[in-house]
């Protein structure tokens, strides 16, 4: 993931990441988080 943002001139805005099977609460958590900081950054915020 790390290499193709990187070739694409993307910078990280925030970790990864990983769920796998059913989400715990904490992680939907995180991954609402992740999204709002994308979101965010694209806004220019």
């Amino acid at each position: 993931m790390d290499s193709i943002t990187a070739g694409l001139g993307w910078q990280k805005v925030t970790p990864h990441v990983v769920v796998s099977g059913k989400p715990s609460r904490a992680q939907v958590e995180e991954c609402w988080n992740l999204g709002a900081t994308v979101a965010a950054q694209l806004m220019g915020e």
